[in-house]
C-alpha cells in the first residue's frame, strides 16, 4: 500500500491532514522549538551543566538540529502509518519508530555522515538521541521485533516525498547539502536473521561507543542533546494542536524570568508590616552557590528563601520544590499572591488543584489516548513558561532518572535558581538524586532547607557541591523557645489526656503510622462522642483536599477537635495543636510531627505543650532499626521542657547509620540506553480509579476529573492489577474491588 501523505500524528482526515500532522510539518515544528531554545539558552544549558560553551556551542547546535531533522525517520514505516490511521491493517508495530530510525541510520551510513558532517562523536550522539527520545530503549532486548503485528513484512517508505521534504527542511536550517537518497525496502519478519541482526548490531555499536567515551564532558553532552530533542518534540507535538506558534511560544516562555520587584512583592505580601528577622536577612545574603538553611517549623524560613531568591533569582526562573503534592499545593496557596507575580503549580495532580483553586480551566479528554498524551505534554512543558514554579521535587530532580515531566521542561533549568524545602523528608534514593543534581549543575544557585540535618547528609551535600556550602541556623529566639514537653505513655493514658484537652475546647493531633490505625482512632473517638476528623492519604484526591481543608479550618476555630491522621500531617498541615499524641516513629518523623504542636511564635504554651509518645504496634511502614533509633531519641529528650534546638541537638547525638553511595542516574550513567528509573524508594502504593467512580463521569471525562478520582492504594496481593486498563496514568480497579467511604477512605474488599 502506498500513502499519499506520511503522517507524524493521528488525524481525523488522513487524506487531507493538517500541516502539523504530517511528517514534514511536525519536523518543522520540532526544529522551530529546538532552534529558538538554542538561541535563547543554548550557552546557558551548557554552562549550567558544567560544559564550556566555547568548546561545545557549535557541536550542540549541529547535534540537536540534526537529531530533530531525522528523529521521526522511522515513521516512514508502513506499520506506523497504519497504526496512526487506526485502519486495523496492523495491530502492533514490529518496531516502534525510534528503533526503526536506528535501523535506517545503520542501513544507510551515508545518512548519518550527512547529518553529522562526518564527526564520529556527533554521529553517535545523534543516534543515541533518536533511538532514546521516547525513553523506551531499556536494553538491547528492546530492539528485537515484537510479535502481534499481524503482518509478515515490514515495509519502510524512506524514499517518500514527505520524508525527503522533512529532511530538506532540516538541511536548510543547518546550511548543509540536500539529503541523500534512501531507497525504500521491506524486511521479512519471518527471516530472523534479516529482522533482528541489523538492529542488534547497531545497538551493540552504540554500547561499545558509550563505554569508550572519555571523561571530558561527552557523556553529559549526549544526555543534554537527547533531552533537548525530547523537549523540542514535546513542544512540536503539543503546541500546534493548541493553535500556537511553536517558535514564538517557546521564545516568550523562556524569556519569562523573575524580577527582583516580583520577588520583593511576594516577600512584602507575606511579611506585611513586620520587619525581616536577622536570620532571614542572613539567608538572603549568602554568597555560596549552594547553601543550607537548618531551621525548625515556624521560623520563617520560607520567607527567607524568597528573600534569598530576590538576590539570586532575578533574571532567572525560580523553582521552589517540596517533597509532596500537599506541601507544594500549600506552598502555592500560602506564599503566592493572587496578583503581581506570575507563578504556576506543577505536580502530578496540579491540574486538579488549580481548577479547585481557580474554578476555571478546560481539560483534554482522558479517554482519547492521543489527547491524554497532548494534555500531559502541555502540562509538562509548562515548566518552560512561568518565572516562578512551585512544584514537587520530582519535577526538577526527575531529570536525573529521565522522568518525562523534567525532560519535557528541561531547558527551563538552564537559567534557574532552585529552592529545595524539607530536604530531611527525602528518602535515600531521592536524596541521592539531589546530590547528583547538585553535582551536575555547579553554576546554578541552590538553597536547601531542612529541620534536621545529619552529619552524613551535610558532608554528602558539601562533596556534591565541590565548593563552599554556607550553613545558616534558624533564629535563636525561635529555635530556643521552650515549646515541648515529651513523655512516653500507654494508650489508655493518652486517651485520658485527649479527653481532658478536648473538654477544655482545645485541639488534639493524634498521629498513627498506618491508615488502618488512624481510622481506628477516629472511629473510637466518635463512638465516645468526640468531634474527630480522619485524614490520611487513602482518599480520592478531591476528598483529600476537602479533608485537608476541614482539618486546617477546624484547628483555626474555637471548637474542640481531634484530628486522627497518619504521616501526611508531617509536612502538609499548617496547624498548631494543643496536644500531640503520636506513635513511636523514626526521629526525623517525630521532629516533623512536633512541628504541628505549639507551632506559633511566641508559643501559646510558654512552659511547653504536651507530646505523648505511645508504643507502635509494629515497626511498619518503617524499618525496625529506624524505629529503634527514634526510641533512643525520645529517651534523650523526654521528661523535660525542650525546644526546637533541643530536638535538633538530640538528633545530632544519634549514632548515624546513613551512608550515601553513588546513585546511578538513568540520564547520565546508562548511555546509550534511555529508560525511566524510579526517583524515590518504593512506596508500596499504586494509583487507581474505581470503575464505580469512572462510570459516573459520562463518555468524555477530562484529565482533571480523572486526577480528582485517583486513589493511592497499597499494592494488592493476589490481584492481577498490572493487567487492568489505565486511564490518565491510573489503573482502573474493577467494580467490587475497593470499598470506599468519603469519611474514612478506601480499602481493598478482599486481600489474599
Amino acid at each position: 500500500m502506498t500513502f499519499a501523505r506520511l503522517l507524524a500524528k493521528s488525524t481525523r482526515n488522513p487524506i487531507d491532514p493538517r500541516a502539523h500532522e504530517t511528517l514534514p510539518g511536525h519536523t518543522s515544528a520540532v526544529l522551530d522549538a529546538a532552534e529558538v531554545t538554542l538561541e535563547e539558552v543554548g550557552d546557558g544549558i551548557l554552562a549550567a551543566f558544567g560544559l564550556d560553551p566555547t568548546r561545545w556551542r557549535v557541536l550542540l547546535r549541529r547535534a540537536v538540529l540534526g537529531a530533530c531533522t531525522i528523529h521521526d525517520l522511522g515513521k516512514t514505516s508502513a506499520h506506523f502509518q497504519h497504526i496512526v490511521r487506526q485502519n486495523g491493517r496492523v495491530h502492533r508495530q514490529a518496531w516502534t519508530h525510534e528503533f526503526v530510525g536506528l535501523l535506517l541510520m545503520d542501513r544507510y551510513p551515508h545518512l548519518t555522515d550527512w547529518i553529522s558532517g562526518g564527526d564520529t562523536l556527533l554521529a553517535n550522539v545523534i543516534r543515541t538521541a533518536v533511538v532514546g527520545h521516547h525513553l523506551r530503549f531499556e536494553g538491547l532486548a528492546a530492539l528485537h521485533p515484537r510479535d502481534g503485528s499481524g503482518s509478515l513484512r515490514f515495509p519502510v517508505h524512506c524514499d517518500h516525498a514527505d520524508a525527503v521534504d522533512a529532511f530538506s527542511r532540516g538541511a536548510t536550517r543547518l546550511g548543509i547539502s540536500s539529503p541523500p537518497a534512501l531507497p525504500a525496502f521491506s524486511i521479512d519478519l519471518i527471516d530472523a536473521d534479516e529482522s533482528d541482526a541489523t538492529l542488534q548490531r547497531a545497538g551493540r555499536g552504540l554500547v561499545e561507543w558509550s563505554a569508550a567515551l572519555p571523561d571530558d564532558g561527552s557523556r553529559t553532552f549526549a544526555a543534554l542533546v537527547r533531552d533537548l530533542l525530547i523537549c523540542a518534540d514535546a513542544c512540536g507535538s503539543a503546541l500546534p494542536r493548541q493553535g500556537k506558534s511553536v517558535g514564538e511560544w517557546v521564545r516568550n516562555a523562556i524569556r519569562r524570568t523573575c524580577t527582583s520587584g516580583d520577588l520583593d512583592h511576594l516577600v512584602q505580601t507575606r511579611l506585611g508590616q513586620r520587619q525581616p528577622r536577622a536570620f532571614q536577612n542572613a539567608v538572603a545574603s549568602v554568597q555560596s552557590r549552594t547553601a543550607i538553611v537548618r531551621a525548625g517549623c515556624g521560623t520563617g524560613k520560607t520567607v527567607a528563601a524568597y528573600m534569598w531568591a530576590r538576590e539570586r533569582a532575578s533574571g532567572r526562573k525560580l523553582f521552589v520544590c517540596y517533597p509532596t503534592m500537599g506541601t507544594a499545593t500549600q506552598g502555592f496557596v500560602d506564599y503566592v499572591p493572587h496578583e503581581g507575580v506570575e507563578a504556576q503549580l506543577v505536580h502530578s495532580h496540579a491540574l486538579a488543584d488549580l481548577l479547585d483553586i481557580a474554578t476555571t480551566g478546560e481539560g483534554e479528554s482522558a479517554v482519547d489516548a492521543d489527547a491524554i498524551d497532548a494534555a500531559h505534554r502541555l502540562d509538562a512543558i509548562r515548566l518552560l513558561s512561568a518565572p516562578l514554579t512551585i512544584c514537587t521535587a520530582d519535577a526538577v530532580l526527575g531529570v536525573i532518572q529521565n522522568n518525562r515531566r523534567a525532560a519535557f521542561g528541561f531547558p527551563a533549568f538552564a537559567r534557574a535558581a532552585f529552592v529545595f524545602d524539607e530536604v530531611h523528608q527525602y528518602d535515600a534514593r531521592l536524596f541521592g538524586a539531589l546530590l547528583r543534581f547538585i553535582e551536575a549543575t555547579p553554576d546554578s544557585p541552590k538553597l536547601l532547607m531542612t529541620a534536621t540535618l545529619s552529619d552524613a547528609r551535610r558532608v554528602a551535600i558539601e562533596k556534591a557541591a565541590g565548593s563552599r556550602v554556607d550553613l545558616i541556623a534558624g533564629p535563636p529566639d525561635v529555635e530556643n523557645a521552650l515549646r515541648y514537653c515529651i513523655r512516653r505513655v500507654e494508650v489508655p493514658y493518652a486517651w485520658e489526656k485527649c479527653r481532658e484537652v478536648l473538654a477544655s475546647g482545645r485541639r488534639v493531633l493524634w498521629v498513627s503510622n498506618t491508615v488502618e490505625r488512624a481510622i481506628g482512632v477516629g472511629a473510637a473517638a466518635r463512638r465516645g462522642g468526640i468531634a474527630a476528623e480522619i485524614y490520611h492519604s487513602r482518599f480520592l484526591y478531591r476528598d483529600r483536599r476537602t479533608r485537608h481543608a476541614r482539618v486546617v479550618t477546624g484547628f483555626k476555630g474555637d471548637a474542640a477537635l481531634l484530628a486522627a491522621t497518619t504521616q501526611v500531617c508531617e509536612v502538609s498541615l499548617d496547624i498548631s495543636a494543643d496536644l500531640l499524641i503520636t506513635e513511636l516513629a523514626p526521629a526525623a518523623a517525630l521532629i516533623q510531627r512536633l512541628g504541628r504542636l505549639n507551632r506559633r511564635f511566641p508559643p501559646s504554651v510558654p512552659q511547653g505543650a504536651n507530646c505523648l509518645v505511645i508504643p507502635a504496634v509494629c515497626p511498619e511502614p518503617y524499618g525496625a532499626g529506624d524505629v529503634e533509633e527514634g526510641s533512643g531519641w525520645v529517651d534523650d529528650v523526654a521528661n523535660r521542657v525542650t525546644s526546637q534546638a533541643g530536638l535538633a541537638e538530640a538528633f545530632d547525638r544519634l549514632p548515624r547509620r546513613e551512608v550515601f553511595g553513588h546513585v546511578e542516574s538513568a540520564w547520565l550513567d546508562v548511555l546509550p540506553f534511555a529508560r525511566i528509573d524510579p526517583l524515590r524508594d518504593s512506596t508500596g502504593t499504586v494509583p487507581v480509579v474505581r470503575e464505580e467512580e469512572l462510570s459516573g463521569l459520562g463518555q468524555d471525562p477530562t484529565v482533571a476529573e480523572i486526577a480528582d478520582l485517583t486513589l493511592p492504594m497499597p499494592v494488592p496481593r493476589g490481584k492481577d492489577w498490572r493487567a487492568w486498563r489505565r486511564v490518565a496514568g491510573a489503573f482502573v480497579a474493577p467494580k467490587g474491588t475497593i470499598f470506599y467511604d468519603p469519611d474514612s477512605g478506601g480499602r481493598w474488599i478482599s486481600a489474599a
